[in-house]
């Protein structure tokens, strides 16, 4: 069930795509790239969780949602796969980013909507992703 804090914490990841878009708005092939990640990322997230089918700590209504599982964390993934990409580019503010992924860890850990291994598990899928992006930026 929802609460009034959840229309404000789920869209998070979205404000780290938008900072990112707009620092990496100078070079055309790497905002591509990133937008490919974001999707990609997202796609590795779902196929990770119903893979996995590791539960929330708390029970949810809707089982049948992928999104039902919780490992890994979308919203850490996503937030780490910000903060790898403007670390490994060099552009924009990463330590920004890390601030708000500190932020969603504990938000989505004191809320339980994850475990701290799903948080984890999120922030590593996330920041392997922005290095395989890394890998083919250099390679370019």
């Amino acid at each position: 069930m929802l609460d009034e804090y959840d229309a404000v914490f789920e869209y998070l990841p979205c404000l780290v795509i938008v900072y990112c878009l707009v620092a990496f708005s100078y070079t055309p092939w790497l905002s591509t790239l990133y937008i490919i990640f974001v999707l990609l990322d997202y796609g590795v997230n779902i196929t990770l969780k119903r893979w996995i089918k590791d539960p929330r700590p708390r029970e949810w209504s809707n089982t049948k949602d992928p999104n039902y599982y919780g490992m890994p964390s979308g919203h850490t993934e996503m937030v780490a796969l910000g903060m790898g990409f403007l670390s490994f580019s060099g552009m924009g503010n990463w330590w920004i980013v890390l601030g708000l992924l500190c932020f969603v860890f504990v938000e989505r850990w004191v809320r339980q909507k994850h475990t701290i291994l799903q948080l984890m598990g999120g922030i590593m899928v996330g920041m392997g992703m922005a290095y395989l992006a890394n890998q083919i930026w250099r390679i370019r």
